[in-house]
C-alpha cells in the first residue's frame, strides 16, 4: 500500500519508510516558513512538530491516519487579527498630550524623536539615521535641513521649528554628542543608530501612553500628522505631495528648490497664525 499526501506547499510526496521521513524534514521546513512569517513562538512550533505517526517500519508504509495528523498542522495568518491599511495621523491634541508627557517624564531622546518626526514628516528609515551634521552646524540648530530619502532617492527639506530645536538641544547636551556622531545613537553604542524597529516600539509606547488604539497608530503616524493638518487647512492636495516628496511627485528641476520653500512658509505660516495665511501662501496646482 503506498499513500500520497499533498503538501499545503502543493508539492506531492510518494511516502514509504524513507519516503515518510522526507516528508516529515518537508513538513518541518514548511513550517519553519509559517514560524518566520507568522512570528510564531518557536517553542509552540516544536510542540505542533512532536507527532508520533503509526509507522509500522516492519511493513514500510505509513498509515493514512498518520500523514493526516502530520499535514494538519495548525497555521495563522500573519495578519489575523491585526488591523491593516492606512495609519491614522494624531490631531493637535494628542500631539501636545504626547509633548506634555514626555516633558513631565524627562524622557529627552524621546522629546527630541517625536518632535523632529512630526516637523521632519520622514519615514523611520530616515529619521534614525539623522547625524548631528543634519541638524546642527558649528554649534547651532538648524532652523532648515535637507536629507536624501532612502526609499525615494529623492531631496527633501524640512523646517526644524523652536520647540524641536530646544528639544535636540537639549538632548545633545545630556548625551554628549559630537559633530559626527548619530543624533539617535543606539543603547549598544554610538558606533549604530537606533533601529527603526526601536523607534516603532517607542512610538507604540507613546500612543498607548495617551489611551489611543495602538493597532491604529504607527511610525506611519508621525510621518502623516503635519501634512493631514495642512490638508485639512488649504484643501491643497499637490502641497501634501509637494511637503513629503512622494515617489508620485515628480518636479520639474527650475522649479523644485523654488516651490520647496514656497512649502516651508506655508508650513511656518500655518503654526503661526493658525493657517489663515497658509492656504492663501500655497502654489496653484
Amino acid at each position: 500500500m503506498t499513500v500520497v499526501a499533498n503538501v499545503v506547499a502543493g508539492d506531492h510526496l510518494t511516502v514509504g519508510v524513507s519516503g515518510f521521513l522526507q516528508f516529515r524534514r518537508h513538513l518541518r521546513a514548511q513550517s519553519l516558513r509559517w514560524q518566520n512569517a507568522a512570528g510564531r513562538n518557536a517553542m509552540t512550533m516544536d510542540h505542533d512538530l512532536d507527532i508520533q505517526p503509526d509507522l509500522p517500519f516492519e511493513t514500510g508504509v505509513a498509515s493514512a491516519t498518520a500523514l493526516a495528523a502530520a499535514v494538519a498542522l495548525p497555521f495563522r495568518g500573519w495578519n489575523k487579527g491585526k488591523i491593516l491599511g492606512q495609519k491614522r495621523a494624531l490631531k493637535p491634541r494628542e500631539v501636545w498630550a504626547i509633548r506634555v508627557r514626555l516633558h513631565i517624564a524627562n524622557k529627552l531622546r524621546d522629546l527630541a524623536l517625536f518632535n523632529l518626526a512630526i516637523d521632519s514628516k520622514l519615514r523611520g528609515c530616515d529619521l534614525v539615521k539623522l547625524r548631528m551634521t543634519d541638524v546642527m552646524q558649528g554649534g547651532v540648530i538648524r532652523t532648515r535641513t535637507s536629507v536624501i530619502q532612502q526609499k525615494t532617492g529623492a531631496k527633501v527639506q524640512f523646517e526644524i521649528t523652536e520647540q524641536s530645536r530646544e528639544a535636540i538641544k537639549a538632548w545633545v547636551a545630556k548625551a554628549e554628542l559630537d559633530q559626527h556622531d548619530w543624533l539617535f545613537p543606539s543603547r549598544n553604542g554610538r558606533d549604530n543608530h537606533l533601529t527603526t524597529r526601536q523607534y516603532a516600539r517607542l512610538v507604540g509606547e507613546w500612543i498607548v501612553g495617551v489611551g489611543l488604539p495602538v493597532n491604529e497608530y504607527g511610525t506611519h503616524s508621525m510621518r502623516r500628522t503635519k501634512a493631514a493638518l495642512i490638508y485639512r487647512k488649504t484643501g491643497n492636495l499637490r502641497a501634501v505631495q509637494l511637503l513629503l516628496r512622494t515617489t508620485t511627485y515628480r518636479p520639474q528641476s527650475g522649479r523644485r528648490e523654488e516651490r520647496s520653500a514656497d512649502l516651508l512658509s506655508v508650513s511656518s505660516a500655518m503654526r503661526r497664525n493658525g493657517g489663515d495665511r497658509g492656504a492663501s501662501l500655497l502654489p496653484k496646482s
